[in-house]
């Protein structure tokens, strides 16, 4: 494993591993989970927010390591499309499962599990954040280990753990400069990337969320014009984000606005965007789709 990462082998409720493409992180937190189903008996959940099949869960990258560390006398793995692997020398369980299939009593089969793993932590919602943590916490000494590479500041994991101050949590940055077996194929996407934009590179590969990388919108990219001052033969698009559905963050809220814009491309490539016009809230009931979509 990195050197980076020998402070996740303490004890800690918090262990979040954060950073770019190509760090270690899941593959390092793999290994160590299976080191400690062999060590003593827990219940090992490996979560993300969405998982439509067990094709798209962390099961393959557990199964790898068992095999590849020649311990597959000593775990019992279930058929592909199933979602659990047992320890035989202790007992110990892993299960795979999505967050927003679970409502918040049926997440309370979770109570119980002494090692929870949060892949992908930055598509999880507040929401899902809000029924886990609690569930799992009631477990005296449970830990849960998160890993993820930042998306938008505003995430529920980047602003708990990184823009917070969690005491009781472990945060460790980790990229590619700190992982020793980066190979010349990934330095060799690395610096593809570097050539197309250093605020994408920073993203991809440096672990920074995209608003701080600056990689959404260049404010010397823009420039004003007036109406009327749109070449001729620019190709004009209507587009509609109508409010519809309440935020499942925050479900009290009022719907958000309906916004309506026009852009153009001209024959150079260049995109001509109109003003955003809003109109007035619409309830989820009234929600009907755009015309212009």
């Amino acid at each position: 494993m990195p050197a980076k990462l020998l402070p996740v082998l303490e004890p800690r409720q918090f262990k979040v591993l954060y950073g770019g493409r190509g760090s270690a992180k899941s593959h390092t937190v793999a290994q160590i989970l299976v080191m400690l189903s062999m060590q003593a008996k827990h219940r090992i959940l490996c979560v993300r927010e969405i998982q439509k099949s067990i094709a798209q869960s962390s099961k393959r990258v557990i199964e790898d390591y068992i095999n590849r560390m020649g311990l597959g006398a000593y775990f019992k793995i279930n058929k592909q499309g199933e979602d659990q692997i047992t320890c035989i020398l202790t007992g110990s369980t892993f299960s795979f499962t999505g967050l927003q299939d679970h409502t918040a009593d049926s997440i309370k089969s979770f109570e119980g599990a002494t090692i929870v793993w949060v892949e992908e932590a930055s598509n999880v919602s507040t929401n899902s954040w809000n029924k886990l943590i609690p569930t799992i916490v009631r477990t005296t000494g449970a830990e849960i280990w998160v890993t993820f590479n930042p998306d938008q500041q505003d995430d529920y994991a980047y602003k708990r753990w990184v823009l917070g101050n969690d005491p009781d949590a472990i945060v460790i940055q980790i990229n590619w400069l700190d992982n020793p077996w980066w190979n010349q194929p990934m330095e060799t996407e690395r610096l593809k990337t570097l050539a197309i934009s250093q605020d994408l590179h920073d993203h991809i590969f440096g672990g920074q969320p995209r608003a701080k990388a600056g990689i959404l919108f260049k404010r010397h990219w823009f420039k004003r014009f007036n109406l009327g001052d749109e070449p001729k033969g620019l190709r004009k698009y209507l587009a509609s984000d109508y409010a519809g559905a309440p935020d499942p963050d925050d479900p009290e809220a009022d719907p958000d606005w309906t916004e309506h814009g026009c852009a153009g491309l001209d024959h150079i490539g260049d995109m001509w965007f109109g003003a955003s016009l809003r109109s007035s809230r619409r309830p989820a009931r009234s929600r009907r789709p755009s015309p212009f979509a």
